[in-house]
């Protein structure tokens, strides 16, 4: 199954990312592509190609396609080596530093035409297409042609980040390999200059040609590292631009960085074969140009990255006819120094030179320069020796040297800045600014690192996926370019319009656990002095190396800017640096997050299962039903939200029966039917269990709302007002924007699949459903309740499906004709009680009882007597529940334990209940039942086939034909006191079986075997059951008796299923009954 790229927004991928094509054609086989336009594909920063870009169908998505001999190149260039057999349609990928059997690509290694292996291991196989390559012109031959869909997950594979972009073609670099050890980059060397060596003190002079300067890469063992590029700072302290080459003569591309020496012209030079990077440097005629060199090389160890340093290097170009000054420097950009203290009297010295241009050939030796220092903002600058030793401030007259090269030297013990101003007979004035700074303490950054970003539009600017956690890094260091470590640095942040922080910010930062916070709202470019940064921001300290990292994040679609301040003794102190992450939503569903009813919706949670929810038959109450939820997400913790329109296809499959309910709506639509409608909750198929499939869509009411309408086949059928999980101001639900919340429904046990499909991207939740369908009951325990006012007996019975399989953890229904002043006070053992408001209570509310009378008390209970909880019925979850009904019919549902078991306590009258209303409201009790006793009659459907809404009927005629399953009777009987006229007319044994025969038709099924005593020769026998059918009882011995033995029988009553006639007598006990023994 293909799977969205990592790192790259499939949205880049498909036409819309693409420039208009310009004409369509056939390959080989049929296959149907369109020529679109060139685009190039850049390795490591250097252009390696510019191939034609096909766009064809790929599985629904209009896809990028390149010839493979162009993949073969890229992986040349990283140091890998690829090879296409077209006959087994294998490309075959070398890679000696990569272990193959640790690659996984998303997706698997999946089906295709094509196998890519990776050091013999088969890592992935695609389709791809024979073409001719139109750079081939009419005679090209037909060439194979690869998905640029699924180069990301190969070369990331190998360690390489790959990006595509219809506008800026495919760009591929490889990361730096990890060691152990770093290696190491040597000084700047200098080549072609007329006179000194690239020191500081002695910088290398050009009067116009070109200066080369290089370096050598190796490392950790020495060897030399080539095939890589370097990247060589050209600090300009105001300059403009040299023009750099490299050795073939190829002008080179500067990117402007801010240094931790100063802002700089950066240029990416490539080392040779023996680690040797070399570019040469030239300004235009008639200019004057002065530079700091220093090579840079990142590395990584143990997946830490850092940069390897060369010293630095000085070259100054000197126009004809014009004094040059080394450092060449700006006031704006002034040359950076530390002061000199007391254990290093000489780290302020900074050498000042001044060079002459020859005349012609000859060097101007022994002309007299004039120094002239000014210190300015605070400064206390002065002339001093080399070693440090200080000559005052007065003018400074130094003669030039054989090569007309005129040098003092300048120190400061102080912070501030100096300008230095030299003069000679017949030229120009010059001049030079130097800043000096605190050494140890830190003063500017290096090292400056992102990661986590998409891409990268300008320095220290970076486009971003909203959710995603975007990481920077940097080094913390003094004015010598040393790390400080254990230092501390502020982070603040604001949002950006017109280039400009607003001083609102939004997101937040993430800490080493992964917890967020949100950014305080300050102002971000005014915070220095502060003394109270723990409040501004986050405040982070650098390691041992002086490195420090911040993660930043952000939901919305903002233009965040961070701005990084050191901080000295708890003030703030300078701003060092401000980055910018432009967080983009992307128009493409790159996920469907989904969950149950509970907990946040993940975007990576696209597979489900756990859900548990009760098969029934109705009726159905969303309330009641499994919960599912799902959200579309841009990418980790982005919701798809600006702009939502999206459109989900939701079906069903596993069980048959299994549909989805209901929908979810914060508001529904009043235009529709009530009746399409309970409460908020979208009926799909009103009255019925729901239907197993539908078409959704969520879109936003308008731009900047945090409102989403909700469409079921095409039906506006509400609206839900949503802003983030956990979020729950301006009346939001706590959802992300455009959740969706379902409710699912089956009539018998099994597993119901919910898919959810939208762009190709799928997700899934599987519900289980608990036993099948409840349509009768077995087992009622006891078979026969007898209660008189104030009474109450607990009636069990198993809920069984229609195959006779009892049925756990259901919902069973038992439908009561109505039987008045008779109570269930309790299901399942437990007390019904429901929180209620009103009386004492007043607003607040209490645990109240419940008790579910089985009548229409709508007319017996009345006035402050009235059932309190009449409107609402009663609830309690996972036990049971009950709504009023006048219709003359009483439905209790009940659940059922792990072993498909129902208990429900019956009372006769006299129960508590939950009365009246608002001030009146109270705890009464109901009256004493002095009635005419009752006797109703418990049905179900056994080996039946009249299945019904409901399991269990309890009324005094058999309405269905059901089996006759035992017998409630309730009331105050007349004359119950007086003994039954039915009496026992003897009894026979047969071994363990003894029968006794009754003058009379008795009433229920069962007897209490412990109120018969059976005796055998006069010993004792115990009896094991007693059963009742018409005139006879049956009782079964534990021991049978042998022929010829002498048998009596005793009867008791113990009140407990007592002997009764069908009027509900008692039948009289009796003793010593003599007992004819048959037993053969």
């Amino acid at each position: 199954m293909k799977r969205a790229l990592t790192g790259i927004a499939a949205a880049s991928m498909v036409l819309g990312a693409f420039a208009p094509a310009t004409f369509a054609a056939t390959g080989a086989n049929g296959w149907k592509y369109t020529v679109a336009h060139q685009l190039p594909i850049v390795v490591n920063g250097q252009v390696l190609s510019n191939p034609f870009e096909l766009v064809a169908n790929d599985s629904g998505n209009q896809t990028a396609y390149f010839p493979v001999y162009y993949f073969n190149q890229a992986l040349n260039s990283i140091g890998y080596t690829a090879t296409w057999d077209g006959s087994t349609h294998t490309w075959a990928i070398t890679a000696p530093d990569v272990d193959a059997s640790s690659i996984s690509i998303p997706g698997g290694v999946g089906t295709g035409n094509t196998t890519i292996t990776v050091n013999g291991t088969v890592v992935k196989k695609i389709n791809t297409y024979a073409a001719k390559d139109p750079a081939g012109g009419a005679s090209a031959g037909y060439t194979t042609y690869f998905p640029a869909y699924y180069i990301n997950e190969v070369f990331s594979s190998l360690g390489a980040k790959v990006s595509f972009s219809g506008q800026t073609g495919l760009s591929i670099t490889k990361q730096q390999p990890s060691s152990s050890a770093p290696g190491s980059i040597k000084a700047p060397s200098f080549t072609n200059q007329k006179i000194g060596d690239g020191s500081q003190a002695s910088p290398a002079v050009s009067f116009g040609d070109p200066i080369k300067v290089s370096t050598t890469l190796q490392d950790a063992n020495g060897n030399p590292v080539g095939g890589v590029n370097v990247l060589m700072d050209v600090v300009y302290y105001g300059s403009g631009a040299p023009t750099v080459k490299d050795v073939n003569g190829n002008t080179l591309a500067a990117t402007t960085v801010s240094t931790s020496d100063g802002q700089a012209f950066q240029y990416k030079v490539p080392t040779d074969a023996s680690g040797v990077a070399t570019a040469q440097i030239s300004v235009g005629a008639n200019l004057s140009a002065g530079y700091m060199i220093r090579f840079e090389a990142p590395y990584n160890i143990q997946g830490t990255t850092s940069t390897l340093k060369s010293s630095k290097g000085y070259v100054l170009f000197v126009a004809p006819n014009k004094l040059g000054i080394s450092p060449m420097a700006t006031q704006g950009s002034p040359f950076e120094a530390a002061v000199s203290n007391g254990s290093n009297g000489s780290a302020g010295v900074v050498p000042v030179s001044v060079v002459i241009p020859p005349n012609s050939a000859t060097a101007q030796a022994g002309v007299p320069v004039t120094f002239h220092l000014t210190n300015l903002n605070g400064g206390s600058a002065f002339f001093s020796t080399s070693s440090g030793g200080s000559i005052g401030t007065a003018d400074q007259q130094v003669y030039t040297d054989s090569n007309g090269v005129a040098t003092v030297y300048v120190d400061s013990a102080s912070l501030g800045e100096a300008e230095v101003t030299a003069s000679a007979t017949n030229y120009s004035d010059v001049s030079t600014y130097i800043h000096w700074s605190q050494a140890g303490i830190v003063n500017k950054l290096d090292n400056k690192t992102a990661s986590g970003y998409q891409t990268s539009p300008a320095t220290d600017v970076y486009n971003a996926n909203l959710g995603d956690n975007v990481t920077f890094q940097a080094t913390a260091e003094d004015q010598n370019g040393n790390p400080v470590a254990n230092a501390q640095l502020l982070i603040a942040s604001s949002q950006i319009s017109n280039g400009a922080p607003v001083n609102s910010a939004h997101g937040g930062y993430v800490d080493a656990n992964g917890n967020q916070t949100a950014w305080p709202n300050v102002s971000v470019l005014n915070l220095k002095g502060s003394t109270n940064p723990s409040s501004l921001g986050e405040v982070v300290t650098t390691d041992a190396s002086g490195n420090f990292s911040f993660t930043v994040y952000d939901t919305k679609l903002k233009n965040d800017a961070y701005y990084v301040y050191s901080i000295q003794g708890g003030v703030v102190q300078d701003l060092l640096w401000t980055t910018q992450v432009n967080w983009q939503a992307g128009t493409s569903l790159n996920y469907i997050g989904i969950a149950g009813a509970g907990g946040e919706i993940k975007y990576n949670s696209n597979d489900i299962s756990g859900i548990v929810g009760q098969a029934q038959l109705g009726p159905y109450n969303p309330a009641n039903l499994p919960i599912v939820r799902f959200a579309g997400f841009v990418g980790n913790g982005a919701p798809l939200s600006e702009g939502l329109n999206q459109t989900y296809t939701l079906s069903t499959s596993g069980e048959a029966d299994g549909a989805i309910n209901a929908v979810y709506v914060d508001h529904p639509n009043t235009s529709l039917p009530a009746s399409d409608f309970n409460g908020n909750w979208y009926l799909t198929n009103p009255g019925n269990r729901g239907v197993g499939s539908i078409t959704l869509r969520v879109a936003q009411h308008a731009s900047g709302s945090n409102q989403y309408d909700v469409y079921v086949n095409g039906q506006l059928i509400g609206y839900n007002v949503q802003n983030g999980w956990n979020d729950t101001s301006n009346g939001a639900d706590g959802e992300y924007p455009g959740t969706v919340k379902l409710a699912m429904a089956d009539d018998d046990s099994g597993q119901v699949k919910l898919t959810v499909t939208s762009s190709n991207k799928t997700a899934t939740a599987t519900i289980t459903f608990n036993g099948g369908a409840p349509v009768m009951a077995e087992s009622f325990t006891p078979s026969q309740v007898i209660l008189t006012s104030g009474q109450s007996q607990d009636l069990s019975f198993t809920l069984e499906d229609a195959n006779g399989n009892p049925v756990a953890n259901t919902l069973g229904a038992v439908e009561f004709q109505n039987a008045p002043n008779l109570w269930v006070t309790k299901i399942n053992g437990v007390a019904l009680s429901m929180y209620e408001s009103g009386g004492s209570v007043g607003t607040g509310s209490a645990q109240e009882p419940t008790p579910i009378p089985l009548w229409d008390v709508s007319s017996t209970l009345t006035g402050n007597a009235a059932l309190g909880y009449y409107n609402t019925g009663v609830n309690v979850a996972g036990v049971g529940n009950w709504k009023p009904s006048t219709n003359g019919y009483q439905t209790v549902y009940a659940y059922s334990d792990s072993n498909g078991k129902i208990t429900l306590t019956l009372q006769d009258g006299a129960v508590s209940y939950w009365a009246g209303s608002g001030a009146n409201a109270q705890v009464l009790s109901a009256p004493n039942d002095n009635n005419a006793q009752q006797t109703y009659y418990i049905y179900s459907p056994v080996d039946q086939s009249n299945f019904q809404s409901f399991a269990v009927y309890v009324a005094p005629s058999n309405t269905y034909g059901w089996d006759q399953e035992g017998v409630i009777t309730w009331g105050s009987p007349s004359g119950s006191t007086q003994p039954s006229p039915v009496t026992e007319q003897g009894a026979t044994v047969n071994a363990s079986q003894l029968d006794i025969t009754f003058s009379g038709n008795l009433l229920g099924t069962t007897a209490d075997p412990a109120a018969f005593t059976v005796k055998d020769n006069g010993t004792p026998v115990t009896v094991s059951s007693a059963s009742v059918s018409g005139t006879k009882v049956t009782l079964t011995l534990t021991s049978p008796v042998a022929k010829g033995d002498t048998v009596t029988v005793d009867y008791t009553p113990t009140g407990t299923n007592d002997l009764k006639d069908t009027n509900s007598q008692l039948i009289a006990a009796f003793s010593n009954v003599a007992v004819t023994n048959n037993t053969p």
